[in-house]
């Protein structure tokens, strides 16, 4: 037997080094159970591997405690492994794992493997730094508590480095999950904005424990502060108190919750007392939850709602909200709190300042959302925009019509704003759906990604499903792959996954998705172009299904990464002919079959809930189903 030692250097108390010293000990165990790890790294030992965090990167790094970075150099039972920061001093473990043939494919129950081997024999070595800052994701669709921090125990396996939690309360993600409003074969748990509190407590605690960069809010400052919740999309019946009426946008002569939808809502921005209010309730927030990196201030979630008073109507949205910024920093400067303020460039907010600056820059973080933009092609890495851009016309303004004009008015942010920023987008949540191979999806992420840094980002966060690895994790594991930097073509990245996660079968499963993602032709899916070919499509995704289906069988009755990939073969079959109806004009025979589909699902889908979001595929699907023409779904 041998006796290896895990001796955790600076800093010493640190939990996040501590917990990478547990997983290395527990997974080395399991590869090799003869090795003994020594207590507390005291006595005579075979070997010993050091963990802790140093300065190896000197200037490379701009701020070493959130650029990522590891250096492992690991011989025989003996060496070290650092990084940065001691998230990366984890995330340098699971890439020592990887190296030694560990498979960290995604989260919850099968979805990691370690190999039987003796350890000692083999030699690693490894120093890169992340080529992005920003790797992270954001909680949406529909989930449960263990859904979500079994993805954030899987995140730095993959590389990711940070979380982002929406809202005050993340009521209406994990509502959506524990009401089953979908499924009536499971029944509803009562749940309230109270325990998603106590929920989004627990995920925090989960996501620092791995000294993840933790995001938080976004949504509901223009309600919140003042008394009106902002926890769901759903239209109600919400009064704002007289005496707080001068407090909101006054649009169309009067000062209402925008459709019924506080999110939506906007601030009259020219009212002093308003942004006080706001400003205060962000200090405050930061005051309070001290382990918050980046504080994400938005205003509504709506367009065209804004304030129409003869104050607001001095400035564009833009300038109130640098403004609004401002005052935020002010107050997080007077009280020494260090959070980063992230803003939010996207619809109305699309139009760059005209006439304020930020008095802080090192303060804030820019975030860009191309809401609506086309995911069947990835981001130009350069663009020309020949078009002429509209001006800002209150409450009449109209989304881009093309990527390149978004990116144009990006690049005129840009010369107000050139500090730090990230890309968020939503390649893995609503159009996701529609790709039952899996590989356009992940091709255009892994693109994206790839090329983050020539449109000026400093990385990603992702909002996405949170159960979003069906039929494959391809696209969650090349996208890290992507923001880590290093990263070859997508056709050779996807030869290593398939081939890793796979085994021998893997090209074919690979060659087989490429070929059902053509065949289930997005466009037609979505109404954007003429579905009447549709039924020539089923046939052939009925024999393709057909044709794989004993390499399937075979490998899905010895590794369960296989076994998702039977329920895969059913659905596509069944969502192939649905389509094929409503391609023959047979509206309700296509309804029928959609029922039956979506009983098919529910049928399957505790089965299958860590890497299928059941929940956000019928809707998604079920709206394009109805649909006669094309659009944004949502």
């Amino acid at each position: 037997m041998k006796t290896l030692a895990i001796k955790i250097h600076e800093p010493a108390g640190d939990k996040t080094l501590r917990f990478a010293a547990d997983e290395l000990a527990r997974y080395i165990t399991a590869m090799d159970p003869s090795v003994k790890i020594a207590e507390r790294g005291e006595g005579e030992c075979d070997g010993a591997i050091h963990l802790g965090v140093d300065d190896l990167w000197g200037d490379e790094l701009p701020d070493p405690s959130k650029d990522d970075a590891i250096h492992i150099n690991v011989d025989g039972c003996c060496g070290a492994i650092t990084g940065s920061n001691p998230r990366s001093v984890l995330v340098g473990v699971y890439r020592f794992l990887k190296e030694l043939g560990c498979v960290f494919d995604r989260p919850g129950p099968g979805g990691e493997r370690a190999p039987k081997k003796p350890f000692g024999e083999f030699s690693v070595f490894v120093r890169e730094k992340a080529k992005n800052r920003h790797r992270a994701v954001c909680v949406e669709g529909a989930c449960s508590f263990e859904h979500v921090t079994a993805l954030v125990d899987w995140l730095p396996k993959a590389g990711y480095n940070g979380y982002f939690m929406q809202f005050f309360k993340p009521y209406e993600f994990f509502r959506r999950w524990y009401s089953h409003e979908n499924n009536p074969s499971v029944a509803p748990e009562p749940f309230t904005p109270e325990e998603a509190a106590k929920i989004s407590i627990g995920v925090r605690a989960e996501v620092k424990k791995r000294g993840l960069m933790y995001h938080a809010v976004g949504h509901g400052w223009t309600c919140e502060p003042f008394g009106i919740p902002g926890v769901s999309w759903a239209s109600g019946d919400y009064k704002i108190p007289e005496a707080q009426r001068g407090y909101f946008a006054l649009v169309n002569g009067s000062r209402e919750i925008n459709g019924g939808v506080p999110l939506n809502t906007e601030l009259c921005y020219s009212n002093t007392s308003a942004r006080k209010i706001l400003a205060e309730t962000v200090r405050g927030y930061c005051e309070s939850n001290p382990e918050v990196d980046y504080v994400h201030v938005w205003l509504s979630d709506g367009a065209n709602s804004h304030c129409e008073c003869e104050g607001c109507s001095k400035h564009i949205p833009s300038d109130w909200y640098v403004i609004l910024l401002n005052e935020i920093d002010a107050l997080l400067t007077e009280r020494g709190l260090t959070a980063k303020v992230v803003f939010l460039i996207y619809c109305d907010l699309l139009f760059a300042p005209q006439s304020q600056k930020f008095n802080n820059p090192g303060r804030f973080t820019m975030m860009f959302a191309p809401i609506g933009r086309d995911y069947s092609k990835p981001f130009p890495t350069e663009y020309e925009f020949n078009g002429e851009l509209a001006p800002y016309k209150r409450n009449a303004n109209e989304p881009p019509k093309s990527l390149e004009e978004a990116l144009e008015r990006l690049r005129l942010w840009r010369e107000v704003f050139d500090g730090d920023s990230f890309l968020f987008d939503y390649h893995l949540l609503w159009m996701a759906n529609f790709d039952l191979g899996g590989q356009l999806k992940s091709e255009v992420l892994f693109e994206d990604l790839k090329n983050i840094r020539g449109q000026g980002f400093n990385g990603s966060v992702m909002c996405q499903m949170q159960r979003c690895f069906f039929p494959d994790a391809s696209a969650m594991n090349l996208g890290a792959r992507a923001l880590w930097g290093g990263a070859k073509s997508y056709e050779a990245e996807a030869v290593g996954y398939y081939q890793s996660v796979y085994n021998s079968d893997g090209l074919y499963l690979f060659e087989y998705l490429k070929k059902l993602t053509g065949l289930f032709d997005l466009p037609a899916l979505r109404s954007e172009k003429d579905i009447s070919g549709y039924v020539t499509n089923m046939r052939a995704i009925l024999r393709a299904t057909t044709g794989f289906f004993p390499i399937v069988n075979r490998n899905a009755l010895r590794m369960p990464e296989w076994e998702p990939f039977l329920f895969h073969r059913e659905l596509c079959n069944r969502f192939a002919k649905v389509f094929a109806l409503k391609a023959r004009g047979d509206a309700g025979g296509a309804k029928t079959e959609w029922e039956r589909l979506v009983a098919f699902i529910n049928e399957n889908e505790l089965k299958h809930q860590y890497i299928f979001d059941a929940h956000t595929f019928a809707d998604v699907i079920g709206k394009a189903v109805e649909r006669t023409g094309p659009g944004f779904l949502y």
